[in-house]
């Protein structure tokens, strides 16, 4: 299979993360102007000079003792050539974009000199507020759709639009509220020399990787890890036998970086043993079952991906959407960078330098010195049209993610109308048409009137997620052509308690994603809420082939009969542990009618046995006692049977009527037993008068 190779003009990219204001100031960049070193091209001219033939000598030692030395790395494995697989296919990249083939453009934009505006277009920029300390090691956001500019730590800088950052070490990633990332990025900074010698960051030792708590911000449906990782053999080996597996991802490909002077040469040869012009990209992933495994493998493929750039400053990786096109990761997923040195827009990037390519003195303007009219520096907005400014930016935010729905809608409409697609692969048809409803349970748990009571407006009792008051009932179908799959149930996952509940300080904490929630209640949470959800499917389409809308109705019976199943058997669980409960109790109460039993056949006993004593004056009144004392006893036993909270509650626990019935029949039998004894009694205190009374008088 051949790879796919692309050029990618890093720096255009980079530009336009900073829509059309500010680009690279070429200055501030450490572009190669030609290869660091060159291969030795052999002489073919038949008559030589003295010179050129002792210069042709030395190149053949040089080469020779290169050739030693490359065997002796090797042998002690510090040293490990390319593939030739791998080899054939970047040098195949190489002759397609570089070389005679070269052309500039396509890798660096015309840079030109700044036009002194720079200032200006800083002051036109909305500043971050100076109460939010930066690099507090808390992770902060540019939440608006424009560039923002900062103060950290005496430095201005820049940060994109939708950029979201965390100052602080990686392997304290857990403290974080970061949230699930269905794509994670890392580049360590491997321990190298060159790098050592010239300090140009500090490095962290390989073993050092599995302090980081990756699986704490990784999507736990589906996920993809990209490494890049240098050219040391023990560093690869360490990824993917120690690290990938204690993280629970599995290794899938190296994807490979081949970097390109300004003259369009190789920075170094592909057999350099020194440093190799490539750098590699190791990709791995993690699902929750293997269906998902599965389409992960699909999305990535086998296919190997090369990607051509021009290094702009020392580690400055060409960015992750060069590999990373839309079929293996939509643009709408939630993205994160470890070890970062830039900020992207929709990007979360943590990172000790997370700043460094930030800083304004690192780029210059785009824009003409007379922008903006000096007048608006002295233009102050009112409160008022702050807020409205505010509200704006927010519709724009929620119309551009409604815009992203839409394309992302029509994209699949398109998928799905190509039915010959379904035909040859019914298996891999993708759930397109099933939509989520969901409404929001509120509670206050403080009184009302008290201090500790939220301060947010009080939210409805039951509404949607933008706080709109709605009603289970007041949720319809939008049309004929969809029906429900399940009825309403509660979100129960791990950050919920069991029954669906999610705690928190307030309302705000409950809608910001990146803050604390609690699962359980605390002595500090003062509301709580929980979502419910119900799911419905498309039936039918107008334009659709019949087959299609046939296929649609069969998915969603068979929606609807899956979550039956799942419904039934929830309560045939339920109603195992009620029974399993009856039969405990049932077994108790056996136990204390045999008891009964022994006591009432030890008392019938005594009673045959003391009867004969009845003549003897002397024993009658012992034999009274004795027998009163076995009867209190089986009184008291019945007593506690028939009072004991447990037996009181099996009313509620008998679900048919043979238990009903059986119990009936126990009862009845033991009232019956106690009504004999109790005969038998009254016949023996009868007898005992009779016998102590004085005879009549002659």
């Amino acid at each position: 299979m051949e790879p796919k190779v692309s050029c990618v003009n890093h720096a255009a990219i980079v530009e336009g993360y900073y829509m059309g204001k500010l680009s690279l100031r070429e200055g501030s960049l450490q572009i190669p102007l030609t290869a660091f070193i060159r291969l030795a091209c052999a002489n073919t001219s038949v008559e030589k000079s003295t010179a050129a033939a002792r210069r042709q000598r030395k190149r053949e030692t040089a080469a020779r003792r290169r050739a030693e030395r490359l065997e002796e790395l090797t042998a002690q494995g510090k040293f490990v050539p390319l593939s030739d697989r791998v080899r054939n296919a970047l040098q195949h990249a190489y002759d397609r974009f570089g070389g005679a083939r070269f052309v500039l453009r396509d890798f660096l934009p015309s840079f030109q000199e700044g036009t002194g505006a720079l200032p200006d277009v800083l002051n036109s920029l909305q500043e971050m507020p100076s109460t939010e300390v930066l690099d507090d090691g808390n992770v902060h956001h540019n939440r608006t759709d424009y560039l923002q500019v900062a103060t950290v730590s005496g430095a201005q800088v820049v940060l994109p639009a939708g950029s979201s950052f965390a100052q602080r070490d990686v392997r304290t990633l857990h403290q974080l509220a970061l949230g699930r990332h269905k794509l994670i990025l890392m580049d360590p900074p491997w321990q190298n020399k060159s790098v050592s010698r010239g300090k140009r960051y500090d490095m962290l030792d390989h073993s050092e990787l599995l302090k980081i708590h990756v699986p704490h911000i990784a999507d736990p449906d589906e996920c993809i890890l990209a490494v890049w990782v240098t050219n040391r053999p023990r560093y690869m080996a360490y990824l993917r036998e120690q690290a990938l597996p204690s993280w629970g991802f599995t290794y899938h490909t190296c994807w490979y970086w081949l970097k390109l002077s300004k003259n369009g040469e190789l920075v170094t040869p592909l057999d350099s043993t020194h440093r190799l012009p490539v750098e590699t990209l190791a990709v791995a992933y993690r699902a929750k079952d293997q269906a998902h495994e599965q389409t992960l493998r699909q999305r990535l493929g086998e296919q190997m991906r090369i990607v051509l750039s021009i290094p702009l400053r020392h580690s400055w990786k060409p960015p992750l959407e060069c590999f990373f096109d839309k079929d293996i990761m939509s643009t709408t997923h939630r993205k994160v960078e470890l070890f970062a040195r830039e900020l992207r827009p929709h990007w979360t990037s943590v990172g000790n330098e997370v700043l460094k390519f930030q800083a304004t003195d690192l780029f210059q303007s785009t824009l003409p010195p007379t922008y903006p009219h000096p007048a608006w520096r002295e233009f102050r907005m009112s409160k008022r049209e702050q807020e409205l400014e505010a509200e704006c930016e927010d519709l724009r935010s929620e119309l551009r993610v409604m815009e992203e729905l839409v394309q992302r809608y029509q994209d699949e409409l398109t998928a799905v109308r190509n039915a010959s697609f379904f035909r040859h692969n019914p298996k891999n048809t993708p759930d397109l048409h099933r939509v989520e409803e969901e409404l929001f349970e509120n509670q206050n748990l403080a009184p009302r009137g008290s201090a500790m009571r939220a301060s947010k407006a009080e939210l409805p009792v039951l509404c949607r997620a933008n706080g709109e008051e709605m009603r289970f009932s007041a949720v319809k179908l939008p049309s004929q052509n969809w029906e429900w799959v399940s009825d309403w149930h509660c979100d129960v996952h791990a950050q919920t308690d069991e029954s669906g509940w999610m705690y928190a300080e307030s309302w705000e904490q409950l809608g910001d994603i990146n803050q604390l929630h609690y699962s359980e209640q605390t002595m500090s949470a003062r509301v709580r809420q929980r979502r419910w959800k119900r799911e419905r499917m498309l039936i039918r389409s107008t334009g659709l082939p019949a087959t299609l809308n046939q296929s649609l109705l069969t998915k969603s019976r068979l929606a609807a009969m899956r979550y039956a199943n799942e419904k039934l058997t929830q309560q045939l669980l339920r109603a195992n542990g009620r029974i399993e409960e009856l039969e405990k109790r049932d077994k108790i109460y056996e136990a204390h009618m045999l008891k009964l039993q022994q006591v009432a056949e030890e008392l019938s006993n005594d009673l045959y046995a003391r009867s004969f004593d009845l003549h003897d004056p002397v024993a009658v009144p012992y034999t009274v006692s004795k027998s009163t004392e076995v009867l209190k006893q089986t009184e008291e036993l019945l007593g506690d049977m028939l009072m004991e909270q447990g037996l009181a509650r099996l009313d509620t626990l008998a679900v048919t009527s043979e238990v009903q019935r059986r119990r009936s029949e126990i009862l009845a039998a033991c009232e019956n037993e106690l009504q004999n004894t109790m005969d038998e009694f009254n016949d023996l205190v009868r007898t005992l008068e009779r016998t102590q009374s004085p005879p009549p008088e002659q």
